[in-house]
């Protein structure tokens, strides 16, 4: 198969024991959960964010709030499936790092005008952590990769 790099990338294979996958579930899960909450808060009260969200790379209020509750909601759904997680952390990644350094000033406690950003900076690493590990035996993605693994 040509794309077999591709493919395990997307759609690893985890040989790991099953209290590792069950880490790696309640993980994703748990996570994905919160941040997911998040993003709901977001929809919630968009209209009065959409004037005031921090705009660092100068695409508007309104399309920075949609593409972080796009990373936070969407993204944070498909870790908790274990659908793409590899592809779904990544948005997630960029969005907490954005925050923590252009929104935060990259400090972790609170530091004059900047409110502490150890929570972004935690999520960052916590999907970092996913994206490396992948979603595990307890996703879609392990279930994709099996049926891949039995046409080759």
């Amino acid at each position: 198969m040509k794309n077999k790099k591709l493919l395990d990338f997307l759609f690893p294979n985890s040989p790991h024991r099953v209290r590792v996958n069950v880490a790696i579930l309640l993980g994703r899960i748990a996570f994905s959960v919160l941040l997911g909450y998040h993003g709901l808060l977001k929809i919630a009260s968009f209209s009065d964010l959409s004037n005031e969200f921090p705009n660092p790379f100068g695409l508007g209020a309104s399309v920075s709030l949609s593409l972080v509750i796009f990373a936070e909601v969407f993204c944070s759904l498909m870790v908790v499936l274990g659908l793409l997680t590899r592809l779904a952390t990544m948005p997630i990644i960029f969005a907490m790092l954005v925050a923590y350094f252009f929104i935060h000033g990259g400090y972790v406690v609170d530091m004059g005008d900047f409110k502490g950003g150890e929570l972004a900076l935690l999520y960052a690493i916590i999907f970092i952590l996913i994206c490396i590990t992948g979603a595990g035996k307890y996703s879609i993605d392990y279930q994709i990769h099996k049926k891949l693994k039995h046409k080759a």
